[in-house]
């Protein structure tokens, strides 16, 4: 992650920041990259607070994944036919920080929900500034899903508030070209996520140990979960374990497992609860390759990780990591059984030095 090299860079007078989210609870693939984000910040002076609702069987992302930084949980009561809840509380949320005067600016992330929303309209009628990061929602698999309420929602509301906001913040180019495509006279950013490598080390595995592959993320058929259990039951490595680590967002969990017992994977094949932020090095520094075999990533944030932590990583030509492969620290194919399970076999037939000169050269691209 970029540092300043002296408190000369930074502005005269911080502006205050109010980051305005669809959630804020913990596990969501939105907080792994809004709760760092929000610390960095944090660091370099700015007066930050984090805003957004949470389901009541939710737990909200916690001190040890923002450092600190203050975390308004917005209680959720789900109305119809809109959450107006979440409206009227992200909206006094805008006024509340509006009024305590000084310069500030709103960073909404995300962009279909009720506190979205409310969160671009009240920055309007108040001449608040605003950021938007649609966090891959805009994203052509992503638009599939409820196809027709996001077709009504871009024009009666998604598609001005993008337009209207003082710069839309992607991360790819492949973002860029989703916004551009709903949101022609919005103005785009393309920033990454940042990634702190002094918080990860690469470590040499154990040559006794039971050499792992790992899937981390949300378990989501767009994930590319399924492609996964159907790619390892075909290559069935020897001597490799995969696990699957994550949140369980939708409850896919049952039928993920279902699907690793029909192939006979059940030894093999584990699926574990998620890691809390601070225990994510831990974690990397214990596998030996990680597979994002994702439909549709606006960044894959594990992937920098890993790759900070000098783990080689196999994704898809749907995710922005298509230099992995041009770097010699993984593999980049397209989404489906067929071509993962080629990476996969030819990813667990290297030895552990050849995997690990490859994650070598992801750290230092990284570092780069």
């Amino acid at each position: 992650m970029t540092t300043y090299a002296s408190s000369k860079q930074k502005p005269a007078i911080m502006p205050r920041l109010l980051m305005a989210c669809s959630t804020v609870a913990d596990g969501s693939g939105m907080m792994a990259a809004v709760a760092p984000l929000a610390s960095q910040m944090e660091r370099r002076g700015f007066d930050i607070r984090l805003v957004g609702p949470i389901w009541p069987n939710e737990r909200a992302v916690d001190d040890y994944q923002t450092h600190g930084v203050g975390v308004d949980v917005l209680p959720r009561r789900p109305c119809f036919p809109l959450p107006l809840a979440d409206a009227w509380n992200t909206s006094t949320a805008v006024s509340d920080f509006a009024r305590a005067g000084g310069r500030c600016v709103v960073h909404v992330h995300g962009v279909w929900t009720a506190a979205n929303a409310a969160a671009c309209l009240r920055s309007q009628m108040l001449g608040v500034p605003y950021v938007v990061s649609p966090h891959g929602m805009l994203m052509p698999q992503a638009m599939k899903r409820s196809e027709w309420k996001k077709r009504l929602a871009l024009c009666f509301a998604v598609r001005r508030n993008l337009e209207l906001a003082s710069v839309v913040h992607v991360t790819s180019a492949a973002e860029k070209d989703s916004v551009a495509a709903v949101a022609p006279q919005a103005r785009v950013c393309i920033i990454p996520w940042g990634v702190d490598v002094s918080a990860f080390s690469v470590n040499a595995r154990s040559p006794t140990a039971a050499r792992v592959a790992a899937y981390v993320g949300r378990f989501l058929p767009l994930k590319g979960v399924d492609d996964l259990v159907d790619a390892w039951a075909e290559v069935r490595p020897s001597r490799w374990k995969l696990r699957f680590i994550g949140s369980d967002p939708n409850h896919y969990s049952t039928a993920l497992q279902r699907r690793i017992d029909s192939a006979g994977l059940g030894g093999v094949v584990t699926i574990d609860p998620q890691v809390a932020g601070p225990d994510m090095p831990q974690l990397l520094s214990a596998i030996d390759l990680l597979v994002l075999p994702s439909y549709s990533e606006n960044f894959g944030f594990v992937v920098a990780e890993a790759l900070a932590a000098g783990v080689p990583v196999i994704t898809t030509t749907t995710t922005p990591w298509a230099e992995v492969q041009n770097r010699q620290c993984g593999w980049c194919v397209l989404p489906g059984v067929v071509s993962v399970a080629d990476a996969l076999r030819d990813g667990c037939s290297r030895s552990r030095t050849e995997l690990e000169l490859m994650g070598q050269r992801g750290r230092a691209w990284m570092e780069k």
